[in-house]
């Protein structure tokens, strides 16, 4: 999930990648919104796996940093470029819990 929104594709000879987030941000505020929800699904993994509150909110910090600046456009696609914040929150994730076979699929195209 997170590469799908984060890094699923790339401009080819560079090194930038990005994902449905940014694709998405194209289309103001349904946009963010369609991946604020897909990127919840992250947090919610978080909240079946026992996370710490403390790494829970700053999850939650990410997703809605991202969605707020998803409401300004141009500034949306340059920033969902750059701050991925759903590969952030998956690595949160996979810090606190260990990286274990069920957190490494929340990364992949269609797990979690």
């Amino acid at each position: 999930m997170a590469r799908l929104l984060d890094s699923q594709f790339g401009v080819p000879g560079t090194g930038v990648r990005f994902g449905l987030d940014t694709v998405l941000g194209l289309l103001p505020v349904a946009g963010d919104t369609v991946t604020f929800a897909m990127g919840a699904l992250i947090v919610r993994e978080g909240v079946r796996l026992g996370v710490r509150k403390r790494v829970l909110a700053r999850m939650v910090g990410n997703l809605a940093l991202d969605w707020v600046v998803g409401l300004v456009p141009v500034a949306d696609i340059v920033f969902d470029t750059w701050y991925k914040a759903h590969a952030k929150n998956l690595a949160l994730l996979e810090r606190e819990v260990g990286g274990g076979a069920g957190v490494s699929q929340i990364g992949e195209v269609g797990g979690g």
